[in-house]
């Protein structure tokens, strides 16, 4: 089998260098062509993989922890792409936060989403459901601060309760407005 032959029928990257290798081994090339074939396949392999980074499937990935190393809260993805710097592009996915105990307190559901691990923040434009005992929190759109824990929705926003709210009516006299007269200008002093 001659060397073109060999190349054309290892066809991966990784067994295009053990070919190029074996073939300078036997001093059947020049090391130059070696090394470019070498970088030729190496590129190949790079534009292969894009500039997106690696793949993952069934990805968990703890956002934020407690201070005795518990996850306070976490990702998990149906699949994701994790370039080595940039957001981390996200598709199926729920954020879990949990308690102190280790029980998830609240899940936050969306189709997808981006993470920016250096900002500890998440972003989708996307539809969103956020479900925590007692109620229902549903929209378009979101942006979580892991650091801050503080979820805002931008659209469409919609909140069940599972029970009625209770509002505490003002009592004889408590309006919450001041009464006529008793208002006074900016400068602190009245004008009467």
């Amino acid at each position: 089998m001659r060397l073109c032959d060999r190349l054309r029928f290892c066809g991966r990257f990784e067994n295009l260098m053990g070919c190029a290798t074996l073939a300078f081994l036997k001093r059947k090339i020049r090391p130059e062509i070696c090394v470019g074939v070498f970088f030729a396949g190496a590129a190949a392999a790079i534009l292969q993989a894009g500039d997106e980074g690696p793949k993952f499937r069934d990805l968990k990935l703890p956002i934020e922890r407690y201070d005795d190393g518990s996850v306070r809260s976490q990702i998990v993805a149906g699949s994701a792409v994790v370039p080595p710097d940039g957001k981390v592009t996200a598709s199926a996915v729920r954020l879990e936060f949990y308690g102190r105990d280790g029980k998830i307190e609240a899940l936050m559901t969306t189709d997808s989403c981006e993470l920016d691990r250096e900002g500890g923040r998440i972003s989708s434009s996307a539809e969103v459901r956020l479900e925590r005992s007692g109620f229902v929190l549903t929209g378009s759109g979101f942006e979580f601060d892991a650091r801050d824990q503080l979820v805002k929705v931008f659209e469409n926003v919609r909140v069940e309760l599972d029970r009625p709210l209770r509002i505490k009516a003002p009592e004889q006299g408590e309006t919450g407005r001041a009464s006529p007269g008793e208002a006074k200008p900016a400068g602190g002093k009245d004008s009467r």
